[in-house]
C-alpha cells in the first residue's frame, strides 16, 4: 500500500498489485479503481464498476501515455483531453 503526503498529512491510499500497476485508490472516502489491458491502464472507476470515471486510449505499440483521454467527470463538450507531444517527445 502507498500514500501520498501533502503538507506531511496522508491525503490518499493506494494498492498496487505485484506487477506494479496501481489497483485502487481510497482518498475522502471515495474508491476509483484502475482497469488494465495487459500493462496499459484503460479506465478508472468509481466505487461501482459501471461508474466509469475516465477512459484512456492508445495508439498501437505505445507504452507509457495515452494520446486520448475522456474524462467524465467534467462537464459535457470539455470530457476529451488530447495529448500532444513537444520536441522534447
Amino acid at each position: 500500500m502507498g500514500r501520498a503526503y501533502f503538507n506531511g498529512a496522508s491525503i490518499a491510499h493506494y494498492i498496487s498489485y505485484a506487477d506494479g500497476n496501481r489497483r485502487y485508490k481510497w482518498a475522502n472516502g471515495t474508491i476509483t479503481r484502475f482497469l488494465y489491458d495487459g500493462d496499459q491502464e484503460i479506465m478508472e472507476t468509481g466505487s461501482s464498476w459501471t461508474d466509469v470515471l475516465r477512459r484512456y486510449v492508445r495508439l498501437p505499440g505505445s507504452v507509457d501515455e495515452p494520446f486520448l483521454m475522456f474524462d467524465y467527470t467534467l462537464p459535457a463538450g470539455d470530457q476529451e483531453r488530447w495529448a500532444h507531444q513537444n520536441r522534447l517527445g
